[in-house]
């Protein structure tokens, strides 16, 4: 057998060789720089985990949100309805804006984020059952009205709107004798009752109907949840300020 070994052939292997070497080369380089730049970009985002929502934020635009909206984040001292945090201050302000629905939600649960560090775990139980009593009434109207998009943006906002009333639980909780709750709560359950009723009525006019039975399960739902004064109170009260057709 016959071996070539002309110059001109050894370098054309050899340049292959040189050429594959750096192509590897090149792929390890490229691969740590992505690597180096993810790193570098998991140590400037914030994450802000509430509920089940979950935001990004560069520390960056993280800390102007805090600087622009001190209603929201509560640096200011000032803890507000978060209604009241959002409608009478600015939505807009430095470039960053609260200023849509989308961004009405995202605002209420970073109030909810911020406040819940002040508020602490001690009355974890109490938030999680104010906020399915809330998202509760929420489903009951969605489903007496036949949806909307209003219930799909409350369904977040209840987040911050839960929030508060444990802010504000400490100085409102047992103001009503048991005999009243039994009786207050009876009445506030038959509402729901009337307002079946007056719905089928309604849509029978118009050869239309709805879900009873539905219904009459979250109501049930709606009974068993509230085992105290203080979870009837803030139901109705919450019922009054948002479903008060």
């Amino acid at each position: 057998m016959k071996i070539i070994t002309s110059i001109p052939y050894l370098s054309f292997i050899l340049s292959i060789m040189i050429f594959v070497s750096c192509g590897n080369n090149n792929q390890k380089d490229s691969s740590e720089t992505q690597e180096f730049q993810s790193t570098i970009e998991a140590q400037d985002l914030v994450q802000v985990k509430i509920d089940s929502f979950k935001y990004e934020y560069t520390k960056q635009k993280f800390q102007l949100i805090i600087d622009s909206f001190p209603q929201l984040s509560g640096i200011n001292g000032i803890i507000e309805h978060p209604d009241s945090a959002y409608f009478k201050h600015p939505v807009f302000v430095n470039e960053y804006t609260f200023g849509s629905e989308v961004g009405q939600d995202e605002f209420y649960l970073l109030y909810a984020y911020f406040l819940r560090q002040k508020n602490g775990d001690k009355y974890n139980k109490e938030r999680d059952t104010l906020i399915n009593i809330y998202r509760k009434l929420n489903e009951f109207y969605q489903e007496l009205n036949r949806g909307g998009t209003y219930f799909g943006h409350m369904y977040e906002r209840i987040v911050g709107y839960a929030e508060y009333d444990i802010y504000c639980l400490p100085q409102k909780k047992g103001n009503i004798s048991i005999g009243n709750f039994v009786r207050q709560k009876e009445d506030f359950i038959s509402s729901f009752d009337k307002e079946i009723n007056n719905k089928i009525e309604e849509l029978s006019d118009q050869g239309e109907s709805i879900n009873k039975e539905e219904l009459q399960e979250y109501v049930k739902d709606l009974n068993n949840m509230l085992t105290n004064e203080f979870y009837l109170s803030k139901a109705d009260d919450f019922k009054k300020k948002h479903y008060n057709y």
